[in-house]
């Protein structure tokens, strides 16, 4: 029978479901040695991916990889025209390659763009742990 328990570990594991750090929980049978780490957002639903075939987990892992992707590109995008327009162009034909790589080195300068890679992977985290809590259907 299959069960939620903690185990210490040094090994740097993250959460089968959510793809974040694991809290030290793993579900699953410990005699076997065969368990799932789990975050403590995701140890509730953990029982529902043990027996989840790869096919169905790579649908739900390229839903949230295009939800988030979506999210961010969007960010992105509005945050490079806001940028843009404040520097003047109001025509986005006359902008030149110079002005728009100028924009987007000063935002991965300001840090901007980790933060967009940070925003990426919670809402990555969100739609995974969504799709497995609601039990969506893999295909």
């Amino acid at each position: 029978m299959s069960a939620l328990f903690a185990k210490r570990t040094s090994e740097p594991e993250i959460c089968t479901i959510c793809a974040r750090a694991h809290d030290g929980l793993g579900y699953g049978k410990p005699v076997s040695g065969k368990f799932l780490w789990v975050c403590l957002e995701c140890a509730p639903i953990a029982k529902r991916i043990e027996f989840m075939k790869q096919k169905d987990i790579d649908h739900y892992e390229r839903v949230a990889i295009s939800t988030a992707a979506q999210k961010i590109v969007q960010g992105v995008v509005t945050e490079v025209l806001e940028a843009v327009f404040r520097d003047g162009v109001t025509d986005l034909n006359t902008l030149q390659p110079e002005q728009f790589d100028m924009l987007c080195e000063r935002m991965a300068v300001e840090g901007r763009m980790i933060e967009h890679g940070k925003e990426f992977l919670l809402a990555y985290a969100a739609e995974m742990h969504g799709q497995v809590s609601r039990g969506d259907a893999p295909f």
